[in-house]
């Protein structure tokens, strides 16, 4: 199980963590395009995975997988390695949801205005003339979204739930 980020908020209890959560559908959408767990990718030794991982039966296991659930992940297909993925990241990101400022990708790609003030305000920033300039920038990227094809119901039932969990429990 990924465990740095209550590590690092047991470290230093007293530091702001921001981390942008998105929907599950943007996010495996964005995973396909990426590749980061077809086979190609997970068998290539030319080491195209971006996080620390350990090989088993010449595929790469993500750091991130515990110990003893390495061959239930790599019996997954792409789609499931992805569900894995983003609800391993989810129950973490829960257990230590007090200590962070969420804040919900899609309502900073709607209005970025309202989430960087609510951000420069929690974290005690100014909000100056450049960071205007910089939120003009922000814009959403048009493709279409994954739609779930090859999970189970209760796989996207259990996706909803986190998400909605976690923006539940987002203070914006």
């Amino acid at each position: 199980m990924i465990n740095f980020l209550p590590k690092l908020v047991n470290y230093y209890p007293d530091t702001k963590y921001v981390v942008i959560v998105r929907q599950w559908r943007d996010v495996f959408n964005s995973l396909l395009n990426k590749g980061w767990f077809n086979d190609y990718i997970l068998k290539s030794k030319a080491g195209y995975l971006s996080w620390p991982n350990i090989v088993v039966d010449g595929k790469r296991v993500p750091f991130w997988v515990s110990k003893g659930l390495e061959n239930y992940w790599l019996e997954k297909d792409e789609i499931n390695k992805i569900a894995f993925y983003y609800m391993i990241m989810s129950y973490t990101l829960l257990k230590v949801i007090d200590n962070c400022i969420i804040v919900d990708y899609d309502e900073l790609i709607e209005n970025p205005n309202v989430v960087v003030k609510y951000l420069s305000t929690k974290l005690n920033c100014k909000f100056g003339g450049m960071t205007e300039k910089i939120i003009t920038t922000i814009e959403r990227k048009t493709n279409n979204p994954y739609i779930g094809k090859g999970l189970n119901d209760y796989t996207i039932c259990r996706l909803d739930n986190y998400y909605e969990e976690i923006i539940k429990k987002a203070k914006i």
